[in-house]
């Protein structure tokens, strides 16, 4: 038979990239050790001077809101708030932690840290070439250092954001 042809009563064969998303490549020892040491990277330049600077109106705000019990801090934010309550959840649970302007932005830094992985991640299913350099931008990038750095939900909204981007990915 010719090329392309099939035998009557013969099962179509559909190609398997079709039926499904391409996997991710398998990071090789090698890039692990760097996504470890690119993570750890950024951990260490969040944490350097965390707490050398007071908390600015904004953060005050936070820790205000996350101070209130449950029921007043959210109809708080339904009144006035902007932001959704996770992050003042989260913030309101670490206060055991302590009220110091470092232990406040502790979980923006955690955030803040958490998204590099996150990103290679993400970066293996829409640019696996570039999740190395993806990972190292943004643990470098001020931008992202800036906002991991202060006791807000900016570094929260990274973090959650990176597995819903990988997933599209996966899914178109």
């Amino acid at each position: 038979m010719g090329r392309g042809c099939r035998q009557p009563g013969a099962a179509a064969q559909v190609p398997s990239a079709v039926t499904s998303p391409p996997a991710a490549p398998s990071s090789s020892r090698r890039e692990r050790g760097w996504l470890a040491a690119l993570t750890g990277l950024a951990f260490a330049i969040r944490l350097v001077g965390l707490g050398r600077q007071g908390l600015w109106f904004d953060e005050t705000v936070s820790v205000f809101v996350a101070r209130m019990d449950w029921r007043e801090g959210l109809n708080f934010l339904l009144a006035y708030g902007v932001h959704p309550p996770l992050y003042y959840a989260v913030q309101k649970a670490l206060l055991a932690l302590g009220s110091s302007a470092a232990a406040l932005r502790l979980p923006a830094a955690v955030f803040g840290t958490l998204a590099v992985p996150l990103l290679y991640w993400t970066a293996s299913r829409w640019a696996p070439q570039a999740r190395v350099m993806a990972a190292l931008l943004l643990a470098l990038s001020p931008v992202a250092v800036w906002y991991s750095r202060e006791a807000r939900m900016y570094s929260l909204l990274m973090f959650l954001t990176l597995p819903g981007m990988a997933l599209y990915a996966t899914s178109s």
